[in-house]
């Protein structure tokens, strides 16, 4: 079977697996771009894949060559190596192949760095301010700014939200996280006025055929995996904000500032919803930052430091 062949099947079982709308396609383009690899060195047939091809093409991607052109990051090469194992593991699993050519592979580790970018309190002000809330799309957006900063959402999470996800009476709000882990969060009473707006004053003339998602499109459909990074640049080409801002600068900002407020790093690995409190011990090195310029400004023997 020629590789082409067993790509739309493995979106499929991506889609069973309830992997995101972005990995799927990652993931696709990862074994498109082995394809052009494995042609080029004759092999047309999955079965014909051998361990000794993937170590080579791993070792490839290490350098600028006719494949990759320019030197790939240590990052994007984790990419590609861990798309090919999801698509073995697959090939193996449906038995469309017999042995699974990558179980030796080794990826290499990257340490975990702080997100470089996240918005000041007052940035965040300003961004929000930019939202005139004067029609119903405006209401919509306004509603989604504040409750990115009041949960610190990822973009499907929020996208994916159902109206009977938030608890009004209680304050809460259900999030299904990666991989389908539910978690129950609190939710600010600001956000949730907000929300009451849209739902009071928007979402009854944008419901059509879809009646349960929360943020809905203009046509009345879910948003599309490109809506929310355009709705934040719309309103930040409106403000004196020059940093990149997206989905995920709202979810860095959210976890910064719980930080400096005092939480605790398994509180707020339960509200971002990470598995390992390794990884949301990354925020430590970027606050650490931060808490020395406001302890500089505050102490009272701040010039006796060395």
């Amino acid at each position: 079977m020629k590789i082409p062949e067993t790509i739309e099947r493995f979106k499929q079982y991506m889609m069973a697996k309830n992997f995101s709308e972005r990995t799927i396609e990652a993931y696709a383009n990862v074994v498109k771009l082995f394809d052009i690899y494995l042609q080029a060195h004759g092999i047309k047939n999955v079965k014909k894949i051998g361990r000794d091809i993937v170590s080579k093409y791993q070792i490839d991607l290490t350098t600028k060559n006719r494949y990759t052109k320019t030197n790939l990051s240590v990052v994007t090469q984790i990419g590609r190596m861990v798309g090919l194992i999801s698509y073995f593991k697959f090939l193996y699993g449906s038995g469309i192949i017999n042995m699974n050519p990558i179980s030796h592979i080794e990826l290499p580790r990257v340490p975990r760095r702080p997100p470089a970018n996240y918005m000041t309190f007052k940035e965040v002000l300003t961004l929000l301010k930019a939202v005139d809330g004067t029609d119903y799309l405006s209401v919509r957006d306004r509603a989604i700014l504040e409750l990115l900063c009041s949960v610190g959402l990822r973009n499907t999470e929020l996208r994916t939200l159902k109206i009977t996800d938030v608890d009004f009476n209680n304050n809460l709000i259900k999030i299904y996280g990666k991989g389908g882990k539910e978690r129950i969060i609190p939710i600010g009473n600001v956000a949730l006025d907000y929300l009451q707006e849209y739902i009071n004053r928007s979402r009854p003339f944008m419901i059509k055929n879809d009646a349960e998602t929360l943020f809905l499109s203009h046509r009345g459909k879910r948003l599309s995996i490109d809506s929310l990074p355009d709705i934040i640049n719309k309103y930040r080409g409106k403000t004196n904000i020059t940093k990149r801002i997206g989905a995920h600068t709202f979810r860095h900002t959210f976890a910064t500032h719980l930080l400096l407020k005092g939480i605790d790093l398994r509180s707020l690995q339960e509200l971002l919803g990470h598995n390992s409190i390794e990884t949301t011990q990354i925020y430590m090195h970027l606050n650490l930052k931060d808490l020395k310029a406001i302890y500089a400004k505050t102490h009272p023997r701040e010039n006796d430091l060395v």
